[in-house]
């Protein structure tokens, strides 16, 4: 029979191994890790084809992707219902504000000369009115690839002048 605190330090092994080391302050996870490996003890079933040790394993590794999930979860939880109501006026004004000032930025920098006519159409179609390749293909009587390769060689060629710090207002040759 084994005691608790060798399935901590295995937990704790677990955890290093495919966790990061941050988690080993976190007594939650050692805890949902240890516990796991417990229970792998107890449903273990060698007909199945696994080895005790790959179970345990296992099942310490799904309690780690168990732990990002929810805290991936709790992270998207803070709703707008929970702020106060000043609070949710700032959030709505500041949201409006943002998507006002974006497409003010993508405006402006789909007027650059570095982007030819059907380019700077297309990047529109995509980005500001949300039509997806296919979309944007029919509309224009050509193929979806088409679409794919114009917008990526306008988009190439505004990422090397924004990295070159270069004006991209200026035509690009």
């Amino acid at each position: 029979m084994r005691q608790l605190a060798s399935y901590l330090e295995e937990a704790r092994a677990i955890i290093v191994k495919w966790g990061s080391y941050s988690l080993l302050s976190d007594d939650d996870v050692i805890a949902d890790v240890a516990s796991e490996l417990m229970r792998a003890e107890a449903t273990h079933d060698p007909s199945k084809g696994a080895s005790l040790t790959t179970w345990r394993i296992s099942l310490g590794r799904y309690a780690l992707l168990n732990y990002f999930r929810k805290k991936k979860r709790h992270n998207k939880k803070r709703s707008i219902e929970s702020l106060t109501s000043e609070e949710q006026r700032i959030h709505l004004t500041y949201k409006h504000e943002e998507k006002i000032l974006n497409k003010i930025l993508v405006e402006e920098i789909l007027s650059s000369r570095r982007l030819s006519d059907k380019q700077r159409v297309y990047i529109r179609e995509f980005f500001l009115m949300k039509m997806n390749l296919q979309q944007i293909a029919d509309k224009h009587k050509i193929s979806k690839q088409a679409v794919h390769k114009c917008m990526g060689r306008g988009l190439e060629n505004l990422k090397i002048a924004f990295r070159k710090g270069k004006d991209v207002n200026k035509k690009y040759m």
